[in-house]
């Protein structure tokens, strides 16, 4: 058995796009729509390193260059468990440097104890629409059970720290504004009752004005001082 590994070629694309097709239908249950169109969608203008089997393709790696950005791993099932995944990503460290950067469902389990154990550590973490998504950065070339790497472990323990540090700052701005909402919402109800029972109020002195078949100046100008009286508690109320 024959691996090789060579830059993307036009012919590539028909096998490779079927390759993502496949491998995202079957494995990623978070993806509800997938075409073969993405495939071009989502690698155009990045590099792409092909994983050859005896001149058969058998996975690949697509790169946004400038960034470092690892876009797209895929294996074939076939052809896994010999090490190919592993080899593409040290074939882009080698061609574009590091860190590599690349992002990875929190549901994809297996995917994220692979990249962990080739020494990527979380960076950051974003809620979307279809799950929780983790960055993930690889400082040094060598995996940590290969190469000691003092200022490389030194530089990916900062990273998960850093990592750690946005998250809790993203849950104290959750909790912060969950109680000003609460806060809000009590506000509201507090408003709600006084402008009630002003109601109430006006409405009973009201009533017990018409009620009387004959009132006497003086008792209406004592009604009329009570009602406005009475607006103006409720409105130093609502307003201090």
């Amino acid at each position: 058995m024959k691996i090789t590994y060579r830059e993307r070629q036009p012919k590539d694309d028909l096998p490779l796009s079927h390759l993502y097709l496949q491998i995202r239908s079957d494995e990623f249950p978070w993806e509800q729509k997938v075409m073969v169109g993405d495939y071009y969608r989502h690698t155009k203008g990045e590099e792409i390193i092909v994983a050859e089997v005896d001149g058969v393709p058998a996975g690949f790696i697509s790169v946004w260059k400038l960034g470092r950005f690892v876009h797209c791993l895929y294996v074939d099932r076939a052809y896994r468990r010999l090490g190919i995944g592993k080899a593409l990503l040290e074939e882009a460290g080698r061609r574009w440097g590091y860190p590599l950067t690349l992002k990875c469902m929190k549901e994809n389990r297996g995917a994220l104890r692979f990249y962990h154990r080739l020494g990527f550590v979380v960076t950051d973490e974003t809620r979307m629409q279809k799950g929780d998504c983790l960055e993930l950065t690889k400082e040094r070339r060598a995996d940590p059970e290969c190469m000691t790497d003092p200022e490389g472990a030194e530089r990916a323990a900062k990273a998960e720290h850093v990592a750690r540090a946005k998250r809790a700052v993203r849950e104290e701005h959750a909790v912060r504004e969950e109680h000003a909402s609460r806060e809000e919402h009590a506000g509201r109800k507090e408003r709600t009752g006084i402008e009630e029972y002003a109601a109430r109020e006006e409405h009973a002195v009201r009533e017990e004005q018409a009620g009387r078949a004959e009132v006497p100046g003086d008792s209406k100008r004592r009604g009329s001082r009570f009602v406005g009286d009475l607006r103006e508690r409720i409105f130093h109320i609502m307003h201090s």
